[in-house]
């Protein structure tokens, strides 16, 4: 007798319906268009723009220390909550970089800094920390949506509030204090416990003034939520002001700040990153960490510890070479139409989406993937400029927009600031298919 499995999955993947969903989702979708152009034009190279993955390695120095620790006797073994040596780098940094200032003994910077597998691994284990059943959290859109998924799973409720450009990509705070208190009236005695922001923001590139975190901070004190911010991109900034919610008043006792190595150093798949709070709050997150992993290996960690020292040095390289990129991606869009300008951080660019592209409408346009359903706008868009080898990543959640991406393959991985005329090359074969069709907006 065949075993049946259908009545094993937990609700919070779907039940008895896990897998049998046939949406085709639009990364999926995205894949498979790239995929097509490349088997109908196998000479031609894709213009890559929506991956969200650097082109370069990791600074030699970083690579250097963490091949020589490798064969280190003491990094064998589990790194549990983080190795002392990565937790001083990474508060140092804290106060070079972010003017963040941190204690500067070994047991003052453990109790307000723990290392993470990344920031992705950090935001999936808050909502075990904070969230019980019936509780909220604040999710922004567009945006990262690991945090608001896993307060699902712990039976909690995701509340959201758009990002809209005429309130330069930030959530307006009216809304946001509405969404909380009307929750926390409602909710039969659950409340809302945490407000998710990221910024530098991907997908918008927006950056948060000081002043935006203070009024935040206030509102977290006056209706008690702790502010959750993603700070993955803290360090591609091109605004150059250090902002950050813990530099207010009182936002060390309500924040959760998550930082990562992925892309301040081009240390993706090193997945090491920390998180930064109030003692209490840093102090719950490292014990639930401590149940559901060992930390990332030691050699890791006294890699990235270099890039953290160094990094005067490695990561104007990175930011630089973003800045030029996206900086030329709004030359070549605007002389097509678009409406394309520079960010404040990361390295995307969030243009809206043409409503009509050869004289087709991209309103209404029928979802081949998905039988009577249509496309968003952008997405519309997406998959016209893929039949040109051009990627992107369509954003329909609050309003129409395209990501362009200036993390594209130039073809020049050894440098961490890339190569301007390899980048040229990109940029004047965009431009070229581009070209091939007439924008509307």
């Amino acid at each position: 007798m065949a075993f049946d499995h259908t009545e094993l999955f937990a609700d919070r993947i779907g039940g008895p319906k896990f897998g049998t969903d046939t949406t085709v989702y639009k990364f999926a979708k995205i894949k498979a268009a790239k995929q097509a152009f490349k088997a109908a034009n196998p000479d031609v190279e894709i213009l890559d723009l929506g991956v969200g993955e650097h082109d370069g390695l990791a600074p030699a120095g970083s690579r250097t220390v963490l091949k020589q620790q490798v064969d280190n006797p003491e990094c064998r073994g589990y790194a549990d909550n983080g190795i002392i040596e990565f937790q001083r780098a990474a508060a140092r940094f804290m106060g070079r970089a972010f003017s963040v200032p941190l204690p500067d003994n070994d047991s003052g910077i453990q109790n307000y800094l723990v290392h993470s597998i990344g920031s992705k691994d950090a935001l999936h284990l808050l909502p075990a920390c904070f969230v019980n059943p019936g509780d909220g959290v604040v999710m922004t859109v567009p945006g990262y949506p690991v945090m608001g998924t896993w307060a699902e799973y712990m039976g909690g409720e995701k509340l959201t509030v758009p990002l809209l450009e005429e309130n330069d990509f930030l959530p307006d705070l009216n809304v946001l204090r509405e969404r909380v208190e009307d929750f926390n009236r409602d909710a039969f005695g659950g409340k809302v416990k945490m407000v998710y922001l990221n910024y530098p923001n991907n997908p918008t590139g927006a950056e948060a003034p000081q002043e935006f975190y203070d009024e935040v901070v206030s509102m977290a004190h006056d209706l008690g939520f702790i502010i959750a911010h993603d700070a993955a991109y803290a360090g591609i900034s091109f605004d150059r002001e250090v902002t950050s919610p813990l530099l207010s008043e009182g936002g060390m006792d309500c924040t959760l700040a998550m930082y990562s190595m992925s892309k301040m150093a081009n240390e993706i798949g090193w997945r090491v990153g920390w998180v930064v709070g109030h003692p209490r709050l840093v102090a719950a997150y490292a014990n639930v960490k401590d149940n559901a992993n060992s930390g990332q290996s030691p050699f890791v960690q006294r890699g990235a510890a270099w890039a953290l020292d160094n990094f005067e040095h490695v990561m104007p390289d990175i930011r630089d070479k973003y800045q030029r990129r996206l900086s030329s991606t709004v030359d070549v869009l605007n002389a097509h139409g678009f409406n394309a300008k520079m960010p404040g951080g990361t390295f995307f660019m969030y243009v809206p989406a043409p409503s009509r592209i050869d004289g087709v409408s991209m309103d209404g346009v029928a979802d081949p993937a998905n039988e009577g359903q249509v496309m968003g706008r952008a997405e519309a868009g997406s998959q016209l400029l893929l039949k040109e080898g051009i990627s992107t990543v369509p954003w329909d959640d609050a309003g129409s927009y395209l990501r362009f991406s200036a993390t594209f393959d130039s073809g020049d991985y050894e440098h961490l600031a890339g190569s301007a005329a390899a980048d040229a090359k990109v940029f004047r074969e965009l431009d070229e298919r581009l070209g091939r069709h007439k924008f509307e907006f």
